[in-house]
């Protein structure tokens, strides 16, 4: 849910602030310092996900419409092994591979170019609440660290 990103994206950044993993779960203070300007906070950690969300609509659309175009350029040829009085199983397979393999690619790159945009995505996210932290929580820059 969107409350459990912003939550978990906050608990990291004070984690980081903190070089602790006991900070990030120091829930009361997350929650009071979180409440002091809490719409900026959900500005700075959904909008990018947003974005990258829309775009992949776009993306998948696009790709996925042009695969179904695909399939159904092979219509004719599906059609004209159907009609056979008796097609082979190595005719079948090789229109099915012939269909798979360029499916899968784009699959494949789709997922790719996702993946890099969701990690982008999540790295404007923790920069903006690092942001929000110097602006509406500064003491948590000055927490005790621990000596190694």
């Amino acid at each position: 849910s969107l409350a459990t990103y912003v939550a978990a994206t906050v608990m990291q950044m004070r984690m980081i602030m903190g070089m602790s993993l006991g900070d990030g779960f120091n829930v009361k203070d997350i929650w009071e310092k979180g409440r002091r300007n809490w719409g900026q906070l959900l500005a700075v950690t959904l909008v990018p996900m947003a974005i990258v969300i829309g775009i992949s609509l776009v993306l998948s659309i696009v790709v996925f419409s042009i695969m179904f175009l695909c399939i159904m350029g092979a219509a004719p040829t599906i059609a004209a092994i159907g009609g056979a009085a008796d097609p082979s199983f190595a005719q079948i397979m090789s229109l099915i591979a012939a269909l798979a393999g360029p499916m899968i690619f784009c699959t494949l790159i789709l997922y790719v170019v996702l993946s890099v945009a969701e990690t982008f995505a999540e790295a404007v996210a923790i920069r903006g609440v690092a942001h929000w932290v110097a602006r509406y929580a500064p003491e948590w820059t000055t927490l005790d660290v621990p000596r190694y």
